[in-house]
């Protein structure tokens, strides 16, 4: 007997007077160091190893004289499976007949889709309706996004797929709430993963970390109905199994109604970046259709023209030239800074200052030099990533200490007064964690401004992170520092305005 487990993920093998050499072969030879026996001794193996061990399977019933009970979901899949199979025989002999643009606006506009495809647009979708899954490998800007929803549109009223799943990451949430509004008649209601109620919504948007973290919950609503799940920026699970967003995008896929990509860059390091992109799109398929050349760690020259000619019937993609776009016209403007500007521009400053200014004994921390690449990034191209952040709204998606903008004013913050009061010294725990101990006394000014000051942190491990809160109190009043376990020690009361900072677990005091 052969079922699905309840998550969708794993199939349930129970043996009915089973030949004994067939029932213990089945975990080693299915899902070697991956089966499961459980105490009812029924045995528990990951569907991805039992759909790709089929023919293993189908030979081991025919010697033994075997016959298998399938239970009517697990059967769906794998005549999908073998479905999928024979569309790439016929796939890799010629490229699918693609629809002509006239009478895909027609479907378009009998579907609600209100956008205007360009001609490159309209042939990208014809050829991935053509397909039962596909990837679109077009360069940026080429609309990858609005093909998306337009082939999803096309999809849903044929009545294939219901709903539709996105995984991508949080900077381009905001793409897919604004084009569907640009894109439908009667715009589908969109909703990220974090937000109540998400899972009513026509289009839910969910990031690779979460991804992860949240897929039993996902499986659940993905096996719940037909199910049209996109991977943008497909290249961040290129990994696959090795990987903990890659494994579970391949959980995903073979639960799908259907899957596609999207990437303009699907292999930027190596030809063996295809296999987890290839395996996603087509279940246990990537060894049928990707060359030799792809899997050696010393490619030849040739290996990517091989590969791009293995793939071209199973991808589309708009170059930078068909796009026409003018040339561009550079030019270097200075602009004085807002004071919003100039103090997410100081706070970047100063998390550099941070990451540069290290002993030679401490170089292995230069690692702190990606985090202030992302926020440059970030305030770049979009400083509302800052603001969430520093909110912490999705902040465990993040891989980054979250980022306070001191909103303290600039002559405030760097004055250092007489009677300032000195900050106690970190404990000496095993957790290192910043303990305070008592109040210390106070001590004159030691004039240091407050970059000088803030050099005097150095880190311990960047494993360890602790948040640091402080009000800065106008002159003369003493400092009063604060913890996440309450004021430590405060001085007289006066007009106050309170920072909040996420820094490395310091070693020593500001005043030290």
């Amino acid at each position: 007997m052969a079922s699905l487990s309840p998550s969708g993920t794993e199939v349930l093998l129970r043996s009915v007077d089973a030949p004994a050499a067939l029932w213990n072969s089945l975990g080693r030879n299915i899902a070697p160091g991956q089966a499961h026996t459980e105490i009812d001794g029924s045995l528990r193996v990951p569907i991805g190893r039992f759909l790709a061990s089929r023919n293993w399977l189908g030979q081991a019933l025919t010697t033994h004289a075997c016959a298998v009970d399938i239970a009517p979901a697990l059967a769906a899949l794998l005549e999908r499976g073998n479905a999928e199979r024979s569309e790439i025989d016929s796939l890799l002999g010629a490229a699918p007949a693609s629809l002509s643009p006239a009478s895909l606006v027609s479907d378009l506009a009998a579907a609600g889709f209100k956008r205007d495809l360009k001609p490159f647009q309209l042939r990208d979708l014809g050829h991935l309706l053509a397909l039962s899954h596909g990837a679109n490998f077009s360069v940026p800007g080429a609309g990858k996004t609005t093909v998306a929803y337009a082939l999803h549109a096309l999809e849903r009223a044929r009545g294939r797929v219901d709903r539709l799943l996105v995984v991508a990451p949080l900077s381009a949430f905001a793409a897919w709430a604004d084009e569907v509004q640009e894109c439908f008649d009667e715009p589908l209601r969109v909703a990220r993963l974090t937000e109540r109620g998400a899972l009513s919504a026509d289009v839910v948007l969910v990031n690779y970390q979460r991804l992860a973290a949240s897929y039993d919950q996902i499986i659940s609503w993905v096996v719940d109905s037909s199910t049209h799940v996109i991977l943008d920026e497909a290249h961040r699970m290129k990994r696959g199994k090795a990987g903990e967003w890659g494994r579970a995008c391949l959980d995903l896929a073979h639960l799908a109604t259907r899957r596609d990509i999207l990437t303009g860059t699907p292999a930027p390091q190596h030809p063996n970046d295809f296999v987890a992109l290839v395996d996603f799109v087509w279940p246990n398929q990537s060894n049928r259709i990707l060359p030799d050349s792809a899997r050696r760690s010393d490619p030849p020259p040739a290996a990517m023209r091989e590969v791009s000619a293995r793939l071209a019937p199973l991808f589309t993609r708009t170059t930078k030239a068909e796009l026409e776009l003018e040339p561009p016209d550079r030019r270097a403007e200075l602009v004085t800074m807002k004071p919003l500007q100039a103090e997410i521009y100081e706070a970047l400053r100063t998390k550099m200052r941070h990451a540069t200014n290290v002993r030679p004994r401490e170089r292995a921390q230069w690692g702190q030099m990606g985090e202030v690449v992302m926020y440059l990034l970030e305030a770049a191209s979009n400083p509302a990533l800052l603001a969430r952040a520093v909110t912490g709204a999705d902040g465990v998606a993040l891989q980054w200490p979250s980022l306070a903008i001191l909103r303290t004013p600039t002559s405030a913050r760097r004055s250092c007064t007489s009677d300032s009061t000195r900050s106690p010294r970190s404990s000496r725990s095993s957790s290192r964690w910043w303990r305070p101990t008592r109040p210390m006394a106070a001590r004159p000014s030691c004039g240091r401004t407050s970059s000088a000051r803030s050099r005097l942190w150095r880190t311990s491990s960047l494993r360890h992170t602790n948040r640091l809160s402080f009000t800065e109190r106008c002159p003369p009043s003493p400092r009063t520092w604060t913890t996440r376990r309450g004021k430590v020690n405060s001085g007289a009361s006066a007009t106050t305005r309170t920072a909040s900072y996420s820094w490395p677990t310091p070693q020593r005091c500001p005043r030290e």
